[in-house]
């Protein structure tokens, strides 16, 4: 399947989120929140700056993301999931794909994490065409 994705185009600017459940836990590489629209990643340390440069990219970087039922693949980098809370994201991340709705990739921030954080959020709505530009898609296997 085919994911839009958008770059602000100023660097840190971006929308809210918007209300959520899930909870950021700490010390976890990743952290997930969704509504009934969306789903997004929180990712600490330097994983998250790795992968925006795969996945925000502003050339076509082909099939950039396999996602299964256990893990991500994002470039050269696997992500395992061995958590349940892990194993519950991944598998709303699938159904928000699975369901043959146009999805959009693009960063988010929230007002209840620290400054600077930034969520990779995949949504079926659209982000403001004020804060950002459309890329080159993204292919996602599932």
């Amino acid at each position: 399947m085919r994911v839009s994705r958008y770059s602000a185009y100023y660097r840190g600017w971006c929308q809210a989120f918007g209300e959520f459940e899930g909870e950021p836990r700490e010390g976890e590489l990743i952290s997930w929140i969704y509504n009934d629209d969306s789903i997004g990643f929180i990712f600490r340390g330097d994983l998250f700056k790795r992968l925006l440069r795969i996945l925000l990219d502003t050339v076509d970087t082909g099939d950039a993301i396999q996602i299964s039922e256990a893990s991500v693949q994002i470039g050269d980098e696997l992500i395992r999931f061995e958590s349940e809370l892990d194993r519950l994201g991944i598998a709303k991340l699938r159904k928000l794909l699975g369901q043959g709705r146009e999805i959009h990739m693009y960063l988010t921030s929230h007002f209840y994490f620290s400054t600077g954080s930034r969520i990779l959020t995949f949504s079926a709505k659209k982000p403001l065409r004020i804060i950002y530009k459309e890329l080159v898609p993204l292919s996602i296997r599932l």
